[in-house]
């Protein structure tokens, strides 16, 4: 499944290669730029036969594994982001009004999206590089940069609160409604 994720994601561009070795591609990775390039040339040749097995270094992304949202911040991956708290808030309130308990079986979600985690990067990573090769002037793109690419461990903290905040503000909104 994994391999399915990345054979899609790498089919956007026409030789991984060269599109990981582009400026923009380094500025947006920043921290471990090495390391994510290693890793996914080398599920590159395993998709083309060329390498049997990719080895086991980097498979568990731990910061993913240990809190998703804050490492959705500090590679902001914000579509992404957004996208589970508002997911999760809203599985959180309708637990809390209708006392279904259905927020304990959203656990292995949080295991899944860590294994998919690098799959997951270079897809966005390849949808923001479109987006800024697609932006009409220096200035723009410049601006885009800024607020896309690199790491940010301040945005992992925001992000982090942010979504332990919104996720008990749901829960306890929900449980107030549900008693009414």
């Amino acid at each position: 499944m994994i391999i399915s994720l990345y054979k899609q994601a790498i089919s956007e561009v026409d030789d991984l290669k060269v599109f990981l070795d582009r400026a923009e591609v380094k500025k947006a990775i920043g921290e471990n730029y090495n390391f994510y390039r290693e890793l996914w040339l080398q599920h590159d040749k395993k998709l083309k036969g060329e390498l049997k097995k990719v080895s086991l270094k980097g498979r568990v992304n731990w910061l993913a594994l240990l809190y998703i949202p804050a490492w959705y911040g500090y590679r902001k991956l914000h579509l992404e982001y957004w996208s589970l708290l508002v997911m999760i808030s809203l599985i959180t309130f309708y637990d809390a009004y209708n006392n279904v308990e259905i927020l304990k079986h959203t656990k292995p979600l949080f295991a899944i999206l860590a294994l998919y985690s690098r799959s997951t990067y270079l897809s966005a990573l390849i949808r923001k590089i479109k987006k800024y090769d697609a932006l009409p002037n220096r200035e723009r793109k410049e601006t885009y940069s800024k607020i896309n690419f690199d790491t940010s461990k301040k945005l992992a903290w925001i992000y982090g609160i942010t979504y332990i905040t919104v996720i008990l503000s749901s829960y306890v909104i929900g449980d107030i409604l549900g008693k009414v």
